[in-house]
């Protein structure tokens, strides 16, 4: 699998921090969008809104396409809550042009550690969906920088999806 994205993140303003991207996004996705994040600094919440325009990979995960393209937006609130628990909640439009809900919780903990849950529910109907009509797991992510004497950024993830087939 290549990925390659290139971001450019700043603050245009006081608590509003913008990201733009471009690139092969994910492993059956590449394109164009970006996100805005109003986040004042005493605040325990967050909003914002990510827009991206995107076309399906090829199989083969290098630098070719294939017909299907769609635009996928979010508005999004973040909440911390007791316990230093983040709860995320992102209401839009998703890859196959299905619209709902995702809730995600996770806990960061010192360590950086991050232990996560999530559910989606959008109106595909269970038919379309498949299996328990919307999409559940959990997920945990471990920084690299614990494996490495000397300092090194990024996260080792693994997440679990209950759905044996592509929602």
């Amino acid at each position: 699998m290549f990925l390659c994205n290139f971001e450019y993140i700043f603050s245009p303003f006081p608590s509003v921090y913008t990201r733009f991207d471009f690139g092969l996004m994910e492993e059956m996705f590449g394109g164009i969008g970006g996100e805005v994040l109003y986040k004042p600094f005493d605040s325990d919440t967050a909003i914002g809104f990510a827009l991206h325009r995107v076309k399906q990979r090829d199989y083969d995960q290098r630098f070719s396409f294939r017909d299907y393209k769609t635009t996928t937006g979010h508005f999004e609130i973040f909440h911390t809550l007791p316990q230093d628990i983040t709860m995320i909640m992102m209401v839009g439009k998703y890859l196959a042009g299905d619209k709902g809900v995702t809730i995600d919780l996770s806990r960061r903990f010192k360590t950086g550690f991050r232990l996560g849950v999530f559910a989606t529910k959008t109106n595909l109907s269970a038919i379309e969906f498949g299996e328990g009509s919307f999409d559940k797991g959990f997920y945990f992510q471990i920084p690299i920088d614990l494996f490495f004497p000397d300092y090194r950024t990024g996260n080792i993830a693994f997440g679990l999806h209950p759905l044996q087939k592509d929602g």
